[in-house]
């Protein structure tokens, strides 16, 4: 089953980096103008194939836990990034100083980093590599597009990695996410699961 997933995982994220290599060696004198439309549609198919190999991972796996896990964290941090970006209201780096504007938390970066450290929680450090990598290059590309600044993408990293902590539990031994384990700890509540026989 595990060797379906690297697979699936191969086949969805590699697609997008084909791309990335081919628009980073073709584009790569104009590639810190802010003004790439072969970058941006690039960083905003690996911005999806983050979070959707995450969501896929679980139901190949048929993780239906994991699953909801992923959708719970996912939800909340772009709640959150949402909330942040009308409260903060700071500028892009195209903006005139002194203008208000949405630029921090990056969205794309918190739905990439949503995704990658999903699969750093759920499945191991192997695969949460693996999709940090394309986390990585959304926050990159953010950045060579003038759309965020640095400390945004940095922000939105641990917005996501915060949300995968509190509702995302490791697969190898199934549980309640941690935030209700918390919650329900001082009632003395138990509750037994049977264990997954996963081979790695």
């Amino acid at each position: 089953m595990f060797k379906s997933l690297k697979i699936m995982l191969l086949v969805i994220m590699l697609s997008t980096g084909v791309y990335q290599v081919k628009a980073i060696s073709i584009l790569k004198p104009i590639i810190t103008t802010g003004d790439n439309p072969v970058l941006e549609t690039v960083g905003n198919l690996t911005t999806y194939a983050v979070p959707l190999a995450a969501l896929s991972a679980s139901l190949v796996l048929r993780d239906w836990q994991g699953a909801g896990q992923f959708l719970a964290a996912i939800a909340v941090s772009g709640a959150t990034a949402g909330i942040l970006k009308n409260t903060v209201q700071e500028r892009r780096p195209w903006q005139p100083v002194g203008e208000k504007g949405v630029a921090f938390p990056s969205g794309h970066a918190v739905a990439a980093f949503a995704g990658s450290w999903f699969f750093w929680r759920r499945y191991g450090w192997r695969y949460g590599l693996f999709a940090s990598l394309f986390a990585l290059f959304v926050g990159y590309y953010r950045v060579e597009m003038q759309a965020h600044w640095v400390h945004d993408i940095i922000g939105s990293a641990v917005i996501a990695f915060l949300s995968a902590w509190l509702f995302v539990s490791k697969r190898t031994k199934p549980k309640l996410p941690p935030i209700i384990q918390f919650l329900f700890k001082p009632l003395s509540i138990r509750f037994n699961f049977k264990k997954d026989n996963i081979k790695w």
